[in-house]
């Protein structure tokens, strides 16, 4: 819940790495953020160019990690491109043997269907709240809204997690839930909803996106 109460927010977007099981060793699975650093990995890790890390970012606690680690895959070769359902394409098919900063939903979707992918959770965690709900002043049904929404963020958590495989990771009847027990999660909340256009300049900056002034 926003704290000022503007909105509900009903939804999950967790992220973290995944890797094509035929390509990549138990001993060498990237269950953490470092991995994706490995110079025996240089050009062969891809990863998102829109920022689906704002949270770590933002979290006091991570940012200055996650800043490092940022400039860190630049000069490991990280190999860019754009859309989460490519990239899990791409690394389950087997051109790409791993990627990084990946969501769980877009994920799962696909490792549910017995592509030979595996996803872990490093630790921290970032996550960003989705499916925000808001009543506008001039609903004429703002009761059915907030129901609705309260719904969703209680009860409807089961049909979330298991139709659209974003539930919350603190839920123990969440999928996520063993998989994050016991890590750090830094959640991008309304503040840093707010600053997602400072967050994307200074991460197209490091990356050395190309831009369009404006």
């Amino acid at each position: 819940m926003d704290p000022k109460g503007y909105f509900i927010g009903t939804t999950a977007n967790a992220r973290g790495n995944i890797w094509n099981v035929n390509l990549v060793s138990k001993a060498k699975e990237p269950t953490s953020w470092e991995s994706c650093l490995d110079p025996t990995r240089k050009g062969k890790v891809l990863f998102d160019t829109r920022n689906r890390l704002h949270s770590l970012q933002h979290d006091p606690k991570t940012r200055e990690r996650h800043l490092r680690w940022l400039k860190g895959i630049v000069q490991n070769g990280v190999v860019l491109t754009e859309g989460q359902i490519t990239i899990v394409q791409k690394v389950a098919s087997g051109e790409f043997p791993l990627a990084c900063g990946v969501n769980y939903h877009s994920s799962f979707r696909e490792i549910d269907r017995g592509a030979p992918l595996q996803f872990a959770f490093p630790d921290p965690i970032p996550l960003e709240i989705g499916s925000r709900i808001f009543v506008v002043k001039w609903s004429q049904t703002p009761a059915t809204t907030q129901l609705f929404a309260l719904w969703l963020a209680t009860g409807g958590q089961d049909v979330l997690e298991k139709y659209a495989y974003r539930g919350f990771p603190w839920n123990p009847k969440s999928r996520k839930y063993p998989l994050a027990k016991g890590k750090y999660i830094a959640v991008c909340d309304a503040e840093c909803s707010r600053r997602w256009k400072e967050y994307n300049k200074e991460h197209a900056e490091i990356l050395g996106l190309p831009g369009v002034k404006q």
